[in-house]
């Protein structure tokens, strides 16, 4: 059934078969339907009607229907056509195909012959309409789809270089710039909370005016900034309404948005537009996104500003701490406690915020934690540093309760690094005479240098036996490559000196270690193979 929707132009001279046509067989059925006597009306109507189909009589008077055709492909009309033709014109038929006739009628002709005809060609039409609908609307999706990637990525990317810088300055310029880029404005500009109760302060700016770059350092009073930080809700103005501020002059569209740690406003960063178009919600969100980047960079610039002034000050106390073994333990165990406790509270401090992020902020969280944890390299090469001391409470300790406790302290960081830690206890229970605590500092060397000497899909591994003599044997073992071929004076056996190896690593824990196990009556010694890769080794005395 046709519906008024449905346009027909009848091309035909003879008065009865257009009536016929037209009146008793189409518009009766609801189909639009006009008509023309010769192909110089059917053009004009062609253009006025637009018609959904053509029905042309081939054996037109003048011009002909064929002639029709191609003076309608000519001007790039494009409109499916039936043709009708007296039976026994079946050569006029062929060429009409050939100019791109859709369909045909041989007159005599009956209404529903005419009806099926002009259905079974609407219907094609309807099909190709929709075919093409649905291509701009695949289109449509797929640009769309592809801008959105395209966001994403420069998302990811602008993340990725705030959350991985710690210097300030650095920090503030990437914020701003990557602002800019994402809301695609012109102007931009960041400000920081002043710790003197100063307001804001601008720390750093994109294309400001000359008689503005000035005024970097200082406080910064924009009329509007005041109400972002109270309402710390972004807010987006532009036309008349900005001119009621003062940097109305500097563009006509304006988007502050607030940056927050633990829903206190600690930063504002403003994007100005020139042109009077308004940020739309995709470019806010965007720059909100750019702005929970920054509040988790900011943490964490000034989580390590404080940490490397602890280290610091760890660093200092070490080398000042030459007066004797025991005051050296004493003043490092309080210097280690002085830089453990903020590193405590800078890990509690990220945990507090994950719970109010986002899952993909989250694991940014995640990566800062775990520069934080990679700071503590200067705590475990001044804290654990081994005296010359004898061990101060040698006990029976069980050295496979030692190794698992180390081997669970790495086990998180071996998988991050894509490192397989594994494990090899010949018994439950194999008791060493032993100072605990000297015995966990020298497997946690061992196993944090072959970790830092395993390449990503390496593999790291621990052996705890009891030798026959009933000495207590420990080996650490890493796929790394074979080392370079030197003397380690590490062993009292002259025979293995010369087939020890070290690595430039390995050299400075070894002798590191061989300071605590010769304390403790044992021994040291290191070998490598192309085939073996590293390996460390370390005896104990059984107890007596």
């Amino acid at each position: 059934m046709g519906t008024n929707r449905d346009r027909i132009l009848i091309v035909e001279n003879d008065a009865d078969i257009s009536d016929l046509i037209a009146r008793q067989a189409l518009q009766s059925m609801g189909y639009q339907v006009q008509t023309a006597a010769d192909a110089q009306a059917a053009i004009a109507k062609a253009i006025q009607f637009s018609p959904d189909i053509m029905i042309v009589d081939l054996n037109l008077p003048s011009l002909s229907g064929k002639d029709l055709m191609v003076a309608l492909n000519s001007q790039g009309i494009s409109i499916p056509i039936i043709a009708l033709t007296k039976k026994g014109g079946e050569e006029d038929l062929v060429q009409s195909f050939r100019l791109g006739a859709t369909d045909f009628l041989l007159w005599p002709v009956k209404e529903a012959e005419v009806i099926a005809v002009v259905e079974r060609v609407l219907k094609q039409v309807h099909d190709r309409r929709e075919r093409e609908r649905l291509d701009r609307q695949l289109q449509q999706t797929n640009l769309e789809l592809q801008n959105r990637v395209r966001e994403l990525t420069t998302i990811f990317s602008i993340g990725k270089a705030v959350t991985s810088v710690t210097d300030q300055a650095i920090l503030f310029d990437k914020i701003v710039d990557g602002a800019v880029k994402v809301a695609n404005g012109d102007i931009g500009w960041f400000l920081v909370r002043d710790e003197g109760d100063r307001g804001f302060i601008l720390a750093a700016h994109e294309n400001l005016p000359g008689s503005l770059v000035n005024k970097v350092g200082q406080p910064w009073d924009d009329g509007i900034s005041s109400l972002v930080a109270m309402s710390g809700e972004t807010l987006a103005i532009h036309g008349d309404p900005l001119k009621r501020f003062r940097f109305n002059d500097l563009g006509q569209s304006a988007l502050i948005t607030p940056i927050k740690v633990q829903k206190q406003v600690i930063a504002l960063l403003a994007i100005v537009r020139r042109a009077p178009k308004p940020f739309n919600s995709s470019e806010q969100k965007l720059v909100e996104a750019v702005a929970d980047y920054a509040s988790i960079s900011l943490v964490n610039a000034r989580l390590f500003r404080a940490l490397e002034e602890r280290a610091r000050y760890m660093q200092r106390a070490a080398e000042n701490a030459q007066a004797g073994a025991r005051t050296k333990n004493g003043v490092l165990k309080t210097a280690g406690k002085d830089l453990f406790e903020p590193l405590e509270e800078a890990i509690r401090n990220l945990k507090s915020i994950s719970a109010a992020v986002t899952s993909e902020q989250k694991n940014v969280l995640d990566s800062v934690i775990l520069k934080l944890k990679e700071s503590t390299d200067v705590l475990d090469k001044v804290t654990k540093v081994p005296t010359n001391t004898l061990p101060a409470q040698m006990l029976p300790v069980n050295a496979v309760e030692v190794g698992q406790s180390v081997l669970e302290r790495y086990k998180r960081a071996a998988e991050e690094d894509d490192i397989l830690l594994t494990a090899d206890f010949t018994s439950d229970e194999i008791l060493a005479y032993a100072d605990a605590d000297q015995v966990d500092q020298v497997v946690d060397k061992l196993i944090t240098n072959a970790l830092r000497n395993t390449p990503h899909g390496g593999q790291v591994s621990m052996r705890v036996e009891k030798m026959l003599d009933g000495q207590i044997h420990f080996l650490v073992r890493n796929s790394v490559a074979e080392i370079e071929t030197q003397k380690l004076n590490l062993t009292q056996d002259d025979d293995k000196k010369e087939a020890a190896r070290k690595s430039a690593n390995g050299t400075q824990v070894l002798g590191q270690v061989k300071e605590i196990i010769t304390a403790h009556g044992g021994k040291v010694w290191a070998e490598s193979s192309p085939t073996q890769g590293a390996i460390f080794h370390f005896t104990l005395m059984p107890p007596a």
